[in-house]
Protein backbone atom coordinates (compact mmCIF):
# COMPACT_ATOMS: atom_id res chain seq x y z
CA UNK A 1 0.00 0.00 0.00
CA UNK A 2 1.49 3.37 -0.95
CA UNK A 3 2.20 5.76 1.87
CA UNK A 4 1.58 9.47 1.80
CA UNK A 5 5.30 10.03 1.33
CA UNK A 6 5.34 7.74 -1.71
CA UNK A 7 2.24 9.38 -3.16
CA UNK A 8 3.83 12.80 -2.73
CA UNK A 9 7.01 11.55 -4.40
CA UNK A 10 5.06 10.21 -7.39
CA UNK A 11 3.07 13.44 -7.63
CA UNK A 12 6.28 15.49 -7.77
CA UNK A 13 7.89 13.09 -10.25
CA UNK A 14 4.87 13.26 -12.52
CA UNK A 15 4.96 17.05 -12.55
CA UNK A 16 8.70 17.09 -13.18
CA UNK A 17 8.49 14.48 -15.93
CA UNK A 18 5.67 16.31 -17.66
CA UNK A 19 7.67 19.52 -17.62
CA UNK A 20 10.79 17.84 -19.05
CA UNK A 21 9.25 16.20 -22.09
CA UNK A 22 5.71 15.63 -23.22
CA UNK A 23 6.73 12.59 -25.30
CA UNK A 24 8.97 10.88 -22.74
CA UNK A 25 6.65 11.83 -19.89
CA UNK A 26 3.46 10.51 -21.45
CA UNK A 27 4.09 6.91 -20.41
CA UNK A 28 5.04 8.00 -16.91
CA UNK A 29 1.99 10.22 -16.57
CA UNK A 30 -0.21 7.32 -17.66
CA UNK A 31 1.39 5.06 -15.04
CA UNK A 32 1.05 7.78 -12.46
CA UNK A 33 -2.67 8.12 -13.21
CA UNK A 34 -3.09 4.40 -12.50
CA UNK A 35 -1.09 4.70 -9.26
CA UNK A 36 -3.17 7.67 -8.21
CA UNK A 37 -6.41 5.75 -8.78
CA UNK A 38 -5.01 2.80 -6.83
CA UNK A 39 -4.05 5.01 -3.91
CA UNK A 40 -7.56 6.48 -3.86
CA UNK A 41 -9.10 3.01 -3.86
CA UNK A 42 -6.77 1.94 -1.04
CA UNK A 43 -7.84 4.97 0.99
CA UNK A 44 -11.52 4.18 0.45
CA UNK A 45 -10.89 0.55 1.45
CA UNK A 46 -9.05 1.56 4.60
CA UNK A 47 -11.78 4.03 5.53
CA UNK A 48 -14.43 1.34 5.01
CA UNK A 49 -12.47 -1.08 7.19
CA UNK A 50 -12.09 1.55 9.91
CA UNK A 51 -15.81 2.27 9.74
CA UNK A 52 -16.43 -1.44 10.21
CA UNK A 53 -14.12 -1.49 13.23
CA UNK A 54 -15.83 1.55 14.74
CA UNK A 55 -19.21 -0.22 14.45
CA UNK A 56 -18.17 -3.62 15.85
CA UNK A 57 -21.08 -3.51 18.29
CA UNK A 58 -23.53 -3.69 15.33
CA UNK A 59 -25.04 -0.35 16.25
CA UNK A 60 -26.45 1.81 13.44
CA UNK A 61 -24.16 4.15 11.57
CA UNK A 62 -24.34 7.69 12.83
CA UNK A 63 -22.65 10.90 11.69
CA UNK A 64 -20.43 10.71 14.79
CA UNK A 65 -18.98 7.39 13.62
CA UNK A 66 -18.20 8.84 10.21
CA UNK A 67 -16.56 11.82 11.92
CA UNK A 68 -14.41 9.45 13.99
CA UNK A 69 -13.24 7.62 10.87
CA UNK A 70 -12.66 10.92 9.08
CA UNK A 71 -10.41 12.08 11.94
CA UNK A 72 -8.56 8.75 11.89
CA UNK A 73 -7.97 9.08 8.15
CA UNK A 74 -6.77 12.66 8.54
CA UNK A 75 -3.71 11.32 10.35
CA UNK A 76 -2.51 9.47 7.21
CA UNK A 77 -1.32 12.58 5.30
CA UNK A 78 0.56 13.72 8.39
CA UNK A 79 2.75 10.63 8.06
CA UNK A 80 4.46 12.31 5.10
CA UNK A 81 5.49 15.32 7.18
CA UNK A 82 8.93 13.93 8.15
CA UNK A 83 9.82 13.66 4.47
CA UNK A 84 8.98 17.32 3.88
CA UNK A 85 10.96 18.36 6.93
CA UNK A 86 14.07 16.72 5.44
CA UNK A 87 13.95 18.90 2.30
CA UNK A 88 16.72 21.46 1.85
CA UNK A 89 16.11 24.96 0.44
CA UNK A 90 17.89 24.03 -2.83
CA UNK A 91 15.84 20.89 -3.44
CA UNK A 92 13.79 21.22 -6.60
CA UNK A 93 15.83 24.10 -8.00
CA UNK A 94 16.23 22.38 -11.38
CA UNK A 95 12.50 21.85 -11.75
CA UNK A 96 11.50 25.36 -10.66
CA UNK A 97 14.22 27.06 -12.70
CA UNK A 98 15.55 28.90 -9.66
CA UNK A 99 19.26 29.08 -9.15
CA UNK A 100 21.28 29.25 -5.97
CA UNK A 101 22.30 32.71 -4.86
CA UNK A 102 25.95 31.85 -5.47
CA UNK A 103 25.15 31.00 -9.12
CA UNK A 104 23.19 34.21 -9.69
CA UNK A 105 26.16 36.43 -8.78
CA UNK A 106 28.69 34.45 -10.82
Amino acid sequence: MPTCRQATFWECCAAATYSWSAVAGAAFVARFAVLQQLSISFAVSIAAKLLGLVTLDSSPLTPEKFQTVFLMMSVVPLLGLPGFLQLRPEDGAQVSGRRKKSEEHA
